[in-house]
């Protein structure tokens, strides 16, 4: 899979990339699912402590905890973050290799 740009806005730098799916452009995710894949990518492996969950996404995009969970859902789908656990156990980390618990 080719390595695409980094999921950024213009005007801003990072050191890491994410590969993203092919036929996914930035305009296709909304300004609070750029917002936290961003946050991600800055944070670094380990920068978000147990990964990214629904209340940190609140926390972080102000949305409501129902939107918050069907964004992650749907970075999820389209294969920017891997899900792990289930119910309120559900964490998210981006889809990089060595990015997410072993």
């Amino acid at each position: 899979m080719p390595a695409w740009p980094p999921l950024r806005a213009p005007g801003t730098t990072t050191g890491n990339q994410v590969s993203r799916p092919l036929g996914l452009r930035l305009q296709d995710l909304s300004p609070r699912q750029r917002k936290a894949v961003n946050a991600l990518l800055d944070a670094g492996p380990g920068g978000f402590k147990g990964g990214m969950n629904t209340r940190k996404y609140e926390n972080l995009t102000g949305a409501a905890r129902a939107t918050a969970s069907r964004d992650l859902i749907e970075l999820a789908a389209l294969g920017l973050l891997t899900q792990v656990g289930a119910g309120r156990g559900t964490r998210y980390y981006l889809q990089i290799e060595g990015w997410a618990p072993a």
